[in-house]
This record gives C-alpha cells, structure tokens and sequence, in this order.
C-alpha cells in the first residue's frame, strides 16, 4: 500500500473508530511496539484490556486481526454496531446474542440495560465460551447468562462446522462456510430454537443481535411466533446474502434497513438495495437492522439524527474536511 493510500484510508472521513477514539489509539500503538520490543511473545498471548469509552474490560489476543485486534487497537469492535445499541437499548430491557464469541456485544448490552435487564449469550464454540465466561467475570456482569446453544430451527442437536483460522475466530457456523471449509472440524453441539427461548423466559425479548456466519435463515426459521408477534423485538444482524432474508422479515412487518456510521453523518440506516460509500468493506461484518413498528421509517430517522448531534462538531467540521 502506497502513502497515499495510507493516509486516505486514516482519514477522520474513513475512519471513525481512529478519530473518535484518538488519544487511546495512539497509546496503544505505542504499547504495542514497546511490549513487542522487549518480548516478542506477548502479541500472541492473551491479554486483559480496558474498553474505556464502554466501561468494561476484556481479554484479547491482540495479533488476531479481526475483533481482538480491533478491541486492542481502538478500544471497541464495530463502530456502527456499537453506536446502534448505544443508540437502542434502554435499562430493563432484555437482549439475546446470538453468535456471542468472546462477549463484546454481550457485555456492550449488559452496561446498557443495566442492572434491571438481561442479556442472554449464546456461543457453542467451546474456547469462544470459555473466553466469554471469563470476560463476563472479569467485569462481575451478573445479568447476562451465558448459553452453550446453538441457535437454529428447533431444539435438538446438530453438527457445528468450528472455524480454526488463526485471524479470526468467529467463523463457525452451523452450515458451511466455503470460506474456511480447509480450516473447519465438526463438532456436535445442543441447538435450541428462539420461539423456544421466548417461551421459557419471565419476560418479553426486546432486542436480537446475530451473527452466524451464514445460518440466519436457521435461526429466523425458528423464531416464527416470537418475530410474528405484534410487539416483537428489534434485531441487528450480519448477512452476506440479504434479499431472502429481507423479505422474510418484511413479511412480519419488518422494515430492515442496512446499518452505518460516520463521523459526519452519525449512524445511516440505508435501504437494502441502495448503494451507498462502505467504509468498512473488508474489516467490519455487513450489517443490517429490522424494527418492527408502525413508525418504524420515524424511528429510523430520529435514531439517525439522536446519533449525529452526539457527534462533537469540532469531530464533524474536521470529516467534513478531511
């Protein structure tokens, strides 16, 4: 990559997560390249970092250059993602995550809805688990509940195709994934179905995060009482293939919309079919998000501009710029 285009890429225009976040990306820059120094192990060990911007800690690997590398580096994962449930989630609430990995969306929920709510993570990946357990620890979060599941179609069993690439530990997936065919094995694991899980809890979900890899359509094929409800939750999901699963949505109700974020314009929430300036491609998962409201369009619209007001203007004027 030239200079060139290694100062664009670094530009407060392109990179949200750099700038809003500046002084502590620039410190762990230099952590890294004095720990390194002195003990070249250290990058491939796991270490405990603060998430000061989010009021929690978390235990990382920090060359794994997908969400460890992105916690160590910038002190939060997605940019949009995070700003969304930010934007969304209110005390009391209850959140379930599907797809959990290590605990980032997880524990993101737990300071949101508070002491009052709950957060139900699922992650039948065994190591992902065991870190996500001990994330959940670290930060003596007692309100979320962490779940071994699989979440599909039904209760039951089923085969989980668990990811091994060294770069990014979050690409199991109960259905396979031609991308890390080569570096997968199958494991057996309990699946449970979310109209399932609705059914068992004290208390109506408001909110579902999913991230799968793939298998959206098992999930969703099993949530069919709980998404027809009238009041059913809002959901943030990532998806390489939207159009089937846009459509089932909207035939709940939904209204989904692809999710954003810039310093100039706060979180977008574009239509599915637009083609908008991605300043994520290549590093940060395609997400989408469902509400099902009567004002949802409303709703969309005044999340969007909650989101941008938040953003300091000096921060703005200078993506504006630059």
């Amino acid at each position: 990559m030239s200079i060139k285009e290694r100062v664009r890429i670094n530009l407060p225009s392109r990179k949200p997560q750099l700038w809003e976040n500046l002084p502590l990306a620039l410190a762990r820059r230099a952590e890294r390249a004095f720990r390194t120094r002195f003990d070249p192990t250290w990058f491939d060990r796991s270490s405990e970092v603060g998430l000061p911007a989010l009021g929690f800690r978390m235990a990382v690997v920090p060359r794994y250059s997908f969400i460890d590398g992105f916690i160590f580096s910038f002190g939060m994962y997605e940019i949009s993602g995070t700003r969304f449930l930010q934007a969304v989630l209110m005390p009391g609430m209850t959140v379930v995550d599907v797809g959990a990995n290590t605990g980032y969306y997880a524990l993101l929920a737990s300071r949101q809805v508070g002491p009052s709510g709950r957060v139900h993570a699922f992650e039948p990946v065994p190591d992902l688990a065991s870190t996500l357990r001990r994330n959940v620890e670290l930060n003596g979060m007692r309100n979320i509940v962490v779940r071994p599941e699989a979440v599909a179609e039904r209760a039951g069993r089923s085969m989980l195709h668990v990811s091994r690439a060294a770069s990014n530990s979050g690409l199991s997936s109960l259905v396979m994934n031609k991308d890390v065919d080569q570096l997968s094995e199958e494991l057996e694991v309990e699946t449970i179905g979310l109209d399932d899980l609705a059914r068992d809890l004290d208390r109506p979900i408001d909110f579902i995060k999913i991230d799968v890899e793939g298998a959206e359509e098992l999930v969703f094929r099993g949530a069919t009482r709980l998404l027809a409800a009238e009041r059913a939750p809002a959901i943030l999901f990532e998806s390489y293939a939207v159009a089937p699963l846009a459509t089932r949505l909207e035939g709940y109700g939904y209204q989904v919309r692809r999710l954003h974020y810039s310093i100039k314009n706060g979180i977008e929430l574009h239509p599915t079919t637009d083609e908008f300036d991605d300043l994520f491609l290549g590093y940060e998962g395609i997400n989408f998000v469902a509400l099902k409201h009567p004002e949802a369009c409303r709703i969309f619209d005044e999340i969007c501009v909650r989101s941008r007001e938040r953003i300091p203007r000096a921060l703005r004027w200078l993506a504006a710029w630059a």
